[in-house]
């Protein structure tokens, strides 16, 4: 089971990190994605905030007792173009599976992206809507979140860890 998880892993950080190669002006949206006002379905150009975010982000919470990182089955991948999706792997030996998708941009202060969720499994509430989300790189590799949706009444607050190409200390 390590061993797939490391390869699907694997994968994914090689098809993420690829778009760092690609030219800003040459990203097209994904296909089937709607454009933001004014894009007419051309060339998407995205700062550099959309790239420091771009990666592998792997949900994680403080240990209240130690306050070591815990490792959650939650994945975000938000590729340098605008476009990301989570998914999870729910119980071992099962499959991973899609929770959300959508397209993140910049917002006009530093510290906040705007979030269009496409589809959501989890939250088919949030399915067009575009949700300002604050952000806090506390490393370079480890960030903290904070948003709202519709039926909460308190920010919700995350906390995120890029994958490394590495194998992480502990691991075999």
């Amino acid at each position: 089971m390590k061993r797939i998880q490391l390869l699907l892993l694997a994968l994914l950080i090689g098809a993420s990190t690829g778009v760092y190669a690609q030219q800003d002006n040459e990203q097209q949206p994904p296909q089937g994605a709607p454009a933001r006002p004014g894009d007419k379905n051309g060339p998407r150009h995205h700062g550099p905030r959309e790239l420091k975010l771009a990666g592998i982000w792997q949900q994680v919470q403080r240990n209240s007792a130690d306050q070591t990182l815990v490792y959650l089955p939650v994945w975000r991948v938000m590729q340098g173009d605008g476009h990301f999706l989570s998914f999870v792997i729910a119980k071992p030996n099962a499959p991973a599976f899609l929770i959300m998708e959508g397209n993140f941009h910049s917002a006009k202060r530093d510290g906040l992206f705007l979030q269009r969720v496409h589809k959501s499994l989890t939250n088919p509430e949030l399915e067009g809507l575009e949700i300002p989300i604050e952000y806090v790189l506390i490393e370079p590799n480890l960030m903290e979140i904070r948003y709202m949706i519709p039926s909460q009444d308190k920010p919700i607050v995350e906390s995120w860890e890029r994958i490394q190409m590495k194998v992480p200390e502990g691991v075999k």
